[in-house]
């Protein structure tokens, strides 16, 4: 009939028989864009995050070295060098697994856009491979989290199909894709103790190592003093100060070694604040991530406002870590 589409009835039945295999329901492809985007901006905190404890660490072994003569610290054992050495292995894979995740999530949002068949396996591949070596580091003899590579994740369509072929493909492609972001939680889930156990003596050593110094005079809290000032319409003079036979480098006034100790323990508190809240954003945002890709596959409308706050918080705690790293630096 003229003005009319007539779809043969071998087609139509090819179509029905597609549906009854794998659903009927055409995924939003840009419901998948805010998936990817979520999914990206988390794996790049997360991985922001991860490198400030990796890079604390050499500091961390220098530090008990340093203690060692003015504290009478025992100097670390062979055994404890070995256990920072799998620490740092383990963060280190810890890095590549997000920033694979990253990379996977970047070709997942040309999903919604173009044919990125190709790019989104080789990132879910790459990403296959970090899951599992970083949980080698944890546990060497157990079996890999996530068993085999992605082969294709969808056979092309044209025409008719082309609009199936593409939620398809966005459907397969976030299955595999959120089944290592559970495979991912599971192993964080396992090294929670170890990664807040290194957290922790991180934070406790610099904590020490700061009032070993202050209280044995190595150490001067000019820029404590600076900082407090600044604003005041004060002036901080510490060469005046000195001339006038006031000692502030020194700490055997048991009032003023008290008042610096307490700003460096609120310090350190803040640090180890941060740190706890940092790891519960991740994992939080993580299993967000899940739980907005089951939507998406089903067609149902998602929700990304709780993995969009999760990452602007780890945003915000980063950026504090940093300002507090800055302080440091200029003491």
């Amino acid at each position: 009939m003229k003005g009319r589409l007539v779809v043969p009835w071998f087609v139509a039945l090819i179509v029905f028989s597609m549906c009854a295999v794998s659903g009927c329901t055409m995924l939003d492809p840009g419901s998948a864009l805010r998936v990817a985007e979520s999914g990206a901006s988390v794996s790049n905190a997360t991985a922001s995050s991860i490198r400030a404890i990796r890079s604390g660490l050499d500091n961390y072994v220098e530090a008990l070295y340093l203690l060692n003569p003015l504290t009478k610290r025992k100097l670390p054992s062979d055994a404890e060098l070995t256990s920072i050495k799998s620490v740092a292995s383990s963060l280190t894979a810890r890095i590549r697994v997000f920033h694979e995740l990253g990379n996977t999530y970047a070709a997942f949002s040309g999903l919604s856009t173009h044919d990125a068949e190709k790019g989104v396996r080789s990132a879910v591949n790459d990403l296959t491979t970090a899951v599992n070596d970083y949980a080698k580091t944890i546990a060497p003899n157990s079996d890999p989290p996530v068993s085999g590579l992605v082969g294709t994740l969808a056979e092309r369509g044209s025409g008719l199909f082309a609009r199936w072929y593409q939620s398809r493909l966005i459907r397969n492609s976030s299955e595999e894709i959120k089944t290592r972001v559970q495979a991912v939680l599971d192993v964080l889930d396992k090294e929670t103790d170890r990664y807040q156990a290194i957290v922790t003596a991180q934070i406790s050593m610099r904590q020490n190592t700061a009032k070993a110094l202050w209280e044995r005079g190595l150490a001067c809290p000019h820029p404590i003093i600076r900082q407090h000032v600044a604003d005041s319409g004060l002036e901080y003079d510490p060469e005046r100060l000195l001339a006038a036979g006031i000692y502030v480098c020194s700490p055997s006034n048991e009032d003023w070694k008290k008042a610096i100790s307490n700003v460096l323990d609120r310090r350190i508190d803040r640090r180890a604040e941060i740190q706890r809240e940092i790891l519960a954003s991740n994992t939080t945002a993580l299993r967000t991530l899940v739980n907005a890709h089951e939507q998406l596959e089903k067609g149902e409308s998602i929700s990304l406002e709780n993995v969009r706050q999760q990452a602007a918080r780890l945003r915000e705690l980063l950026e504090e870590l940093a300002r507090l790293r800055a302080l440091d630096d200029k003491e």
